[in-house]
């Protein structure tokens, strides 16, 4: 049996609830929902790490002031690479949030995989030389400390 955390509303497998505007939700749309809001929370998790390693290590390390685009059009790409890689890998799903466990094997091989890939195009596109390394490095210590605080968050919340 699956249910919320919200006060007043129990959700069982099938059965209607009312949601906060007065409509009737089933349990499978509930879950849905709270499936896309975690794929949410996650690529904004992503795209504010590739900021935050701007800020932390080329504006406050090196002491280069850029501009931000640059550094947030691949984290855009990288949140949607990510979001299609843990739908792969099965971490997009109700069961996957239900265990005891939060999964770090799994959510570390999305980010490691779909920074291969951004990488990879960034290469073939020859923009690669553009970006530092040690801001990939930053960046990606910060997506991976950044998902799994954001999955045992909503795992602790569900």
């Amino acid at each position: 049996m699956w249910q919320t955390s919200v006060p007043g509303v129990v959700v069982a497998s099938g059965g209607r609830t009312r949601g906060p505007f007065g409509r009737s939700l089933t349990a499978p749309a509930l879950q849905r929902h709270c499936l896309q809001f975690l794929a949410l929370m996650q690529a904004a998790v992503v795209i504010l790490a590739g900021g935050g390693a701007k800020l932390l290590y080329i504006d406050l390390a090196l002491g280069h002031g850029q501009d931000h685009l640059p550094y947030l059009a691949p984290a855009v790409v990288l949140a949607i690479a990510l979001h299609y890689f843990y739908k792969q890998i099965g971490l997009h799903r109700v069961d996957a949030l239900m265990t005891p466990t939060i999964g770090f094997g799994r959510i570390w091989a999305g980010l490691v995989l779909a920074f291969m890939v951004l990488l990879g195009g960034l290469y073939l596109l020859k923009l690669a030389d553009f970006y530092s390394r040690g801001w990939f490095l930053s960046w990606f210590a910060l997506s991976a400390i950044g998902l799994v605080l954001v999955r045992w968050a909503f795992m602790r919340g569900t």
